[in-house]
């Protein structure tokens, strides 16, 4: 079932109210070198640096897309899985970007099995209206009151481990688990367990550390490995390497942070140290996890417990973990799981419901511009009975159902609902 995404990000745009924060991740942001912010980690500034004149609109979208498989049956007493496709738009401030109202579900792909590896053909339509989103769209900014050329990326993804698997088209499982280490993962396999297990987490110490040297804590080796580094795919080429080191031309200099790293472990110009934000944590969290393998059993090494090896360079590359991480997906999804009335149809109740919900927002966010006549403060405080009755004041939600009642049976605006 497709919601098209275009569609939607339609109606965001022209929502009045909203089209302020279009812009806040550059006009209102603190840029003071500090994480707060999606536009401030490396994956935003590639972009920006690959795509200048998609970076010199601050109004155009940078988006992230989450799937995840839910039950929609209460009780779980049925095998069946339905995996809605999500996409959150990170233009917005910090604490909106993860908001319900602004995470739009763009496909339902039905179950009762969870579509595995064959994902991709379902997310066909949503790829389509991202590469149309991409080449640009005519659009009408009502708070500026201005026309402009509106395009979007798809920064990244954000799922669970075995979803990324569905989702990236990697290896999740077996001797090369981890997606970032690929072939230097060094899983071993428990025999009498029956599965895989990831250790040797010595090998992100420093090489005079002395748990390196320590055998009988770990696993009876002395570890001489080194961490390995995501492969970059830069050329060999030697003139390139020597007139980008020169120059320090950005992507084809090989004076990089980490081989400043490497020299300073080998006692070469120590001097160039770098002082790189977020060292120390990831050191200690590889201690951490050093400090674990001494006292736990290898069965709990498990490839999650391997990843949060990386959870500092998913932070570098991201920003801040709240704002890409599944909470507030795996909410959104406990909110489907309640609009299933009818067991025999639970597609049509989600997508009934999500339509519905989406009608009445749209209506209360232009109800006080298009309905209605302006309100009095002072004739409203001295407001009062004309006898001796109680003066009862309804809510907020009262009124909205009772304007939304009265839209309804409405003989002008009825065939809109229809």
């Amino acid at each position: 079932m497709v919601f098209p995404a275009d569609t939607k990000i339609t109606k965001f745009i022209q929502y009045t109210s909203h089209c302020k924060g279009h812009d806040v991740h550059d006009t209102e942001r603190q840029k003071d070198g500090k994480m707060r912010h999606p536009a401030d980690s490396i994956t935003w500034k590639d972009v920006d640096q690959k795509w200048p004149d998609f970076a010199s609109e601050t109004r155009n979208l940078r988006l992230a897309l989450s799937s995840d498989g839910f039950n929609p049956f209460h009780g779980n007493r049925t095998d069946y899985s339905r995996w809605p496709v999500l996409l959150s738009i990170y233009n917005l401030p910090p604490w909106l970007c993860m908001k319900r109202r602004y995470i739009m579900l763009c496909l339902l792909i039905s179950g009762p099995t969870e579509p595995g590896n064959d994902i991709d053909v379902f997310l066909q339509p949503l790829i389509e209206d991202l590469q149309e989103l991409w080449h640009g769209k005519q659009m009408y900014d009502t708070y500026k009151k201005e026309s402009f050329m509106l395009r979007g990326i798809l920064l990244w993804t954000i799922s669970d481990y075995p979803a990324l698997g569905n989702l990236s088209g990697n290896v999740i499982k077996g001797y090369n688990a981890c997606t970032i280490c690929i072939d230097e993962t060094k899983a071993t396999r428990l025999v009498n367990y029956r599965k895989m297990v990831i250790m040797r987490h010595r090998r992100w110490l420093p090489r005079n550390h002395p748990y390196r040297r320590q055998k009988s804590a770990f696993d009876n080796t002395v570890e001489k490995g080194v961490a390995p580094v995501p492969l970059t795919g830069e050329e060999k080429n030697i003139c390139e390497a020597l007139v980008g080191t020169l120059l320090n031309i950005p992507g084809k200099t090989k004076d990089r942070e980490y081989v400043r790293l490497d020299m300073a472990e080998m006692g070469i110009r120590t001097e160039l140290r770098p002082k790189t934000p977020g060292k120390k944590e990831k050191s200690e969290l590889v201690e951490t996890l050093c400090q674990l393998e001494k006292h736990f059993p290898p069965s709990f090494f498990d490839v999650m417990i391997h990843l949060s090896v990386h959870l500092v360079r998913e932070v570098k590359l991201c920003g801040p973990i709240f704002l890409h991480w599944m909470y507030p997906f795996e909410r959104y999804l406990k909110a489907f799981k309640g609009y299933v009335r009818n067991p025999a149809h639970p597609e049509g109740c989600i997508a009934e419901a999500y339509v519905a919900e989406e009608a009445v927002e749209c209506l209360v966010n232009f109800e006080k511009s298009t309905v209605g006549v302006s309100q009095n403060a002072k004739y409203e405080q001295n407001a009062r009975p004309l006898s001796g009755a109680t003066l009862t004041k309804p809510s907020d939600e009262d009124l909205h159902l009772a304007h939304l009642c009265f839209l309804q049976n409405t003989t002008n605006i009825r065939p809109y609902f229809e």
